[in-house]
C-alpha cells in the first residue's frame, strides 16, 4: 500500500510561488471582510483513491469539538506522529477540504497555518468561493513570514487568472497606488502569462500602468514575447507588427526578436 500512498500524496502536495511582500491591502483596519461576489463554480479537486481515503479516515479520527479547533490539535499529532511528510501532507489536505470557506477564514485571522503547503491550498479555497474576499482575509491574516504571505497572495492570483482575469486586472488597476498594487499587478501578470499571453498583450497598457516603474517591473515586453512566442509564434509577430510607430512598438519587436532567436 505505501506505494500506492507516497506517489499519490506528492502529487497532492502544494507548489508555492513568492514574489515581494506587502502589507497593503483594500479593506478598512478591523473590517470583517464580506463575500461580495457570485461565488465562481469550480470543480472538486480530485479525490483521493479507496485506500488513501481510508488511510485519511483512520488517521483523522473522530472530530473532538469544533472542527477548527480540532483542525489545530490534529495537525501538531500528525507532524509529530506520520512518518512520511507526503501523507501527512495528504491528510491535511484533506482536512482543509473539510473546513467551510467561513471556518477556515476564521482561522487564518487568528492563527495562520505555519506551511507553505497549507497556506497556498487554504487561499486557493478562498479564492475558488470570492478572490476579493479572499484579498480580504489575507489583509487580517497575521502571517508568520513574509514569504508565506507572498505565496498566499499568488495562491489567490492564481485561481483569479484562471476564472476572472478581467475582473483581477480592474481590481489591481483601481488599486492605491502603492508597493502592494504593483505587488499584485506583477502576480497577475505572471499568472496570467501562464494561461493566455494573447489576453495580457490586449490589456498590456493598463497591466503596464498598474505594475508601475522601477527595477521590479522591467522586462514586461521581454516575459510577454518569451511566453507567447512559445504558445503561438506567428500570431505573437503579427501583433507586434499592427503596432502603431513608436516606443512600445519598438521594445516589443526587440523582444520578439530575442524570443524568436534560434537557442
Amino acid at each position: 500500500m505505501k506505494q500506492v500512498l507516497i506517489p499519490i500524496g506528492a502529487i497532492l502536495a502544494g507548489l508555492v510561488a513568492g514574489v515581494l511582500g506587502s502589507n497593503f491591502l483594500p479593506h478598512e483596519e478591523g473590517a470583517s471582510p464580506q463575500r461580495k461576489t457570485t461565488p465562481v463554480a469550480f470543480p472538486s479537486p480530485p479525490r483521493k483513491t479507496a485506500e488513501l481515503r481510508s488511510f485519511i479516515g483512520e488517521r483523522l479520527g473522530r472530530v473532538e469539538g469544533e472542527r477548527p479547533e480540532w483542525y489545530r490539535s490534529e495537525r501538531k499529532r500528525l507532524r509529530q506522529s506520520t512518518s512520511s511528510p507526503y501523507r501527512c501532507a495528504s491528510v491535511l489536505d484533506q482536512a482543509i477540504e473539510d473546513l467551510s470557506a467561513d471556518q477556515l477564514a476564521d482561522m487564518l485571522k487568528h492563527d495562520p497555518f505555519d506551511s507553505s503547503e497549507e497556506i497556498v491550498r487554504a487561499f486557493s479555497r478562498l479564492a475558488e468561493t470570492d478572490p476579493i474576499w479572499a484579498m480580504g482575509v489575507l489583509k487580517q491574516t497575521p502571517f508568520r513570514t513574509i514569504p508565506h504571505m507572498n505565496e498566499a497572495i499568488t495562491a489567490v492570483f492564481a485561481v483569479w487568472a484562471k476564472s476572472n482575469p478581467n475582473q483581477a486586472l480592474d481590481w489591481c488597476y483601481n488599486y492605491p497606488p502603492n508597493g502592494g498594487r504593483q505587488q499584485f499587478s506583477l502576480t497577475l501578470t505572471d499568472e496570467w502569462l501562464k494561461l493566455d499571453p494573447a489576453a495580457v498583450a490586449k490589456n498590456y497598457d493598463r497591466l503596464e500602468n498598474a505594475r508601475g516603474p522601477g527595477v521590479f517591473s522591467a522586462g514586461f515586453p521581454d516575459k510577454l514575447m518569451r511566453a507567447w512566442v512559445a504558445k503561438d509564434q506567428a500570431a505573437s509577430g503579427e501583433w507586434v507588427a499592427s503596432l502603431a510607430a513608436g516606443k512600445k512598438k519598438d521594445e516589443l519587436q526587440q523582444a520578439y526578436q530575442k524570443a524568436s532567436a534560434p537557442k
